[in-house]
């Protein structure tokens, strides 16, 4: 509904609240398009008769006119859209019919009966499956209960084998690993007692070798002193002693051999052919020879047994 309200004089409406006014400039009029002229000259002198002060009472009932207006306005675009729906919902339902239409032309064509004799052949197969599905699995679970009975008979039995086997065979290994460390254990005593008599050994010989050399240098000292001596006796006793050391003739060169020459000879023999010592106070030369070939004999046995020793001591 379209409103057109004009006041006269200085009050002039421009606007309301949700709808359209227009106010003429040159003549004041209430214009309501209602379709009829009495109603419009009602209006008219209605408008006349009022004052300025229900000016604002009308404003009001406008306002109020327009809020119902566009409640109303609302509620019939709701039912508007309700419509729609119920509208798709109603094409649907004719497309159901139709559909439903065209299977039944087909079933009328191609035979009923036909039709509900495979379906109630496919359900008896259905049936049939179902059972069979219902078979197979309680033999599964069957199958899976007695599986895990055997299971377990077989765990218990393991056990009892580990628990019987296994006992003796820890012991055997304890024992086994007692004894292999006793054998370790006197094989270690053996070789440390081996150890300790070679050591002993050693150090017996070593002490032996140096008690023999410490004899050798004092008595060859003393025979030093002696030679010295009897060279201060003898000049030619030093040629003498060089010529047994080198295996030669002694060669004197103040004369022929003399009886001291001759007796010489016959001492080197005693000393090669009879004992190893001579003790004879009276002939010093002779006692000199001789230790003098003794300390490099007894030298080399005593190398040879020191030698032999340490052999040992290897093994």
């Amino acid at each position: 509904m379209y409103v057109c309200m004009c006041l006269c004089g200085s009050v002039q409406v421009s606007k309301c609240i949700g709808v359209g006014v227009t106010v003429p400039s040159d003549h004041g009029s209430f214009i309501s398009k209602t379709g009829s002229s009495s109603d419009y000259r009602f209006y008219q002198q209605k408008l006349r008769s009022m004052s300025s002060t229900s000016i604002g009472q009308l404003m009001a009932d406008m306002r109020q006119l327009v809020i119902n207006l566009q409640t109303r306005e609302r509620a019939t675009d709701s039912a508007l859209a309700k419509s729609q729906i119920v509208n798709d919902k109603i094409s649907g339902m004719k497309e159901y019919q139709e559909e439903v239409a065209n299977m039944n032309d087909c079933w009328r064509m191609q035979g009923r009966r036909v039709l509900v004799a495979g379906l109630q052949q496919e359900n008896r197969q259905i049936l049939q499956l179902q059972q069979e599905n219902r078979e197979l699995r309680q033999a599964l679970e069957d199958c899976e209960n007695t599986l895990q009975l055997v299971m377990q008979k077989h765990r218990d039995v393991v056990t009892k084998l580990a628990k019987q086997f296994l006992l003796p065979f820890q012991t055997s290994i304890a024992r086994d690993s007692r004894n292999c460390e006793d054998s370790i254990n006197e094989k270690i005593v053996n070789l440390s007692r081996l150890l300790n008599e070679c050591l002993a050994d050693g150090e017996s010989v070593s002490n032996h070798d140096q008690e023999l050399i410490a004899r050798l240098a004092t008595e060859n000292a003393c025979l030093r002193e002696l030679l010295n001596i009897s060279t201060h006796n003898e000049p030619n006793i030093a040629q003498h002693f060089l010529d047994l050391a080198g295996g030669g003739i002694p060669n004197y060169s103040n004369g022929p051999t003399t009886d001291y020459d001759k007796k010489c000879e016959q001492s080197d023999e005693a000393t090669f052919t009879g004992s190893p010592l001579l003790h004879n106070k009276e002939d010093i030369r002779q006692n000199s020879i001789l230790m003098k070939k003794l300390p490099d004999t007894i030298i080399k046995k005593n190398a040879m047994s020191h030698a032999q020793g340490r052999k040992q001591c290897a093994k």
